[in-house]
């Protein structure tokens, strides 16, 4: 119904904490059929404890993308992109999010990327190999469509 063609990664883009702690951090791009295009940013944190008093919920409000090359994205995750939800399997706070694509396309050229998630609670983490290959990845993408 929209006519938008979606470009994603195929790659793991979470980042195990520990044996039940995951983040996400997934970038994709969306083409409408007139042959403009945008970048979108899906995050996610994941907490898998199933008893409900053992999770520890974030509450993210924004996260923040650090290039080693000095670029520094900031992502508001407020409501309605931003959902939760909490079931037998642990809880669930994720976002999806428009990307500036100036922004994005420099921090693509960094070597290294932390993220830091901002809310209640915080939580900062360098991006892994499959994370940071996704950026590059779909930076790439953009620029040759």
């Amino acid at each position: 119904m929209q006519k938008v063609t979606w470009y994603e990664t195929k790659r793991n883009t979470y980042k195990k904490i520990n044996s039940y702690q995951r983040f996400m951090i997934e970038p994709y791009i969306g083409k409408n059929d007139n042959g403009t295009k945008f970048l979108r940013i899906r995050t996610k944190y994941i907490d898998e404890r199933a008893e409900y008093h053992d999770t520890k919920w974030i509450f993210y409000e924004k996260v923040q993308l650090l290039g080693d090359n000095g670029t520094n994205i900031f992502i508001i995750t407020d409501y309605p992109e931003k959902k939760s939800d909490n079931d037998s399997y642990g809880l669930t706070e994720w976002s999806d999010n428009l990307l500036d694509s100036d922004s994005f396309l420099k921090l693509a050229e960094s070597k290294n990327i932390k993220a830091k998630f901002y809310g209640k609670y915080s939580y900062e983490f360098r991006l892994n190999r499959n994370q940071l290959n996704a950026i590059k990845e779909i930076a790439e993408r953009y620029k040759n469509l």
